[in-house]
């Protein structure tokens, strides 16, 4: 069985550029492959022209595992494909005001209510992944605003844990740098969501998505007192001593991960 489910207005859009059917979507291969793994796949495409145009991303699911399945009805209560996970993080992340991507389709290939293949399609977020953007500005920025930005980034953290949001794949090249809202220089997007748990205020696991994100901090770009700056914000008015035993558990966890695997480049 096949099924794809549109947001308001997204099936008529796609049906002018011939994406009716799971196979127009899954199949296409055109666009800009941005990555391609044994399970899952992504690439973008642009559609339309002038104030029509969409640039797009389309990721596909491939071969999902029993696991992947036992944890959708444990999160969810019922048994959800990866795309239609996906969907639903993007949805309950824009419902408690975290930035992300916008999710306009996903569709399922099922036997037996068990998903064969899925895909999920998003519109491009506004902004630059944060890893260009200190790649491309970090150096013709002062200090003063790289400790601007730094406090930002750490109560925007701060406003994803206490939504009850749980992200083991909190990395730098995860977050986006967006427009800002009135009065602000600049606000926070995340990506990449299939592994996002909802309802979850365990503060062991906000440590480690906290440690995943130290993991992934260069020190080319973030030195030790930019990552203090960073927990400082996140821990908000906690009590210092408190604070430092965070910033403690964050680092140890961080040289952990650093410890099984090199830290990716960028």
């Amino acid at each position: 069985m096949e099924r794809i489910v549109f947001a308001d207005g997204w099936r008529d859009f796609f049906a002018q550029y011939g994406f009716r059917s799971f196979n127009d979507f899954f199949g296409y291969t055109s666009g800009m492959g941005i990555y391609t793994g044994g399970k899952r796949s992504v690439h973008s495409l642009t559609l339309g022209e002038g104030d029509k145009r969409k640039v797009i991303y389309i990721k596909r699911f491939n071969y999902p595992h029993f696991k992947d399945l036992v944890s959708s009805i444990f999160d969810f209560g019922k048994v959800l494909s990866q795309a239609a996970i996906e969907w639903e993080n993007a949805n309950y992340l824009l419902s408690k005001g975290i930035g992300t991507y916008s999710p306009v389709c996903y569709g399922e290939r099922t036997i037996f209510g068990l998903e064969r293949k899925s895909f999920f399609v998003s519109e491009e977020v506004d902004g630059i992944c944060l890893t260009d953007f200190v790649g491309e500005r970090w150096g013709g920025m002062s200090r003063v605003q790289k400790e601007k930005l730094m406090k930002k980034l750490g109560r925007f953290v701060r406003r994803i844990h206490d939504a009850g949001i749980n992200f083991p794949d909190l990395y730098v090249w995860h977050v986006f740098v967006t427009k800002a809202k009135a009065g602000e220089e600049c606000d926070f997007s995340i990506i990449d969501l299939h592994r996002i748990k909802q309802q979850v205020k365990n503060r062991s696991k906000q440590v480690r998505n906290l440690g995943r994100f130290e993991y992934s901090m260069r020190d080319k770009y973030f030195d030790d007192s930019l990552r203090q700056v960073f927990i400082e914000s996140y821990a908000g008015d906690e009590r210092q001593e408190e604070i430092d035993k965070l910033a403690g558990k964050v680092k140890r966890y961080s040289k952990k991960i650093l410890s099984r695997r090199n830290q990716k480049p960028y």
